[in-house]
């Protein structure tokens, strides 16, 4: 997956990436009265190309790894909860299972949320791959 955005702050090897939300924004009906901050996103990436502050770069995250977290924030938690609507409502009966299936979703999706946060504090999944200026 690539994004392009300007380099606007540098810490050793990592560099802190300013990019425009570009496929968020492009289907929202008030892009253009949004405030620009929320047009913004920041990331850090691995500047092993020595890119400046004020560079327009190119950044690289590997699409597998977005992938794959994208599946077990979003997906997992809905497979949890089906499974634990039919496991309640052969235990409980179909009105606890419906508050079972939702008690199990919003806490998964939380949990998973949470893990994987706290899982790349620290690391940087992207990369700057070219210097556009």
């Amino acid at each position: 997956m690539k994004q392009y955005g300007r380099v606007v702050d540098i810490d050793g090897n990592i560099a802190k990436v300013e990019c425009e939300k570009q496929s968020a924004c492009a289907a929202c009906e008030n892009s253009a009265n949004c405030v620009e901050k929320c047009k913004k996103v920041y990331a850090s990436a691995s500047n092993e190309i020595k890119a400046d502050v004020g560079d327009m770069v190119e950044i690289e995250t590997d699409t597998g790894r977005v992938i794959l977290y994208s599946f077990v924030v979003f997906v997992v938690p809905v497979i949890m909860a089906v499974l634990s609507y039919f496991c309640a409502d052969r235990l409980f009966g179909e009105n606890i299972a419906v508050a079972v299936t939702f008690i199990v979703l919003v806490f998964s999706l939380i949990l998973f949320a949470f893990m994987l946060n706290r899982r790349q504090k620290g690391r940087t999944v992207s990369r700057i791959v070219k210097i556009l200026n």
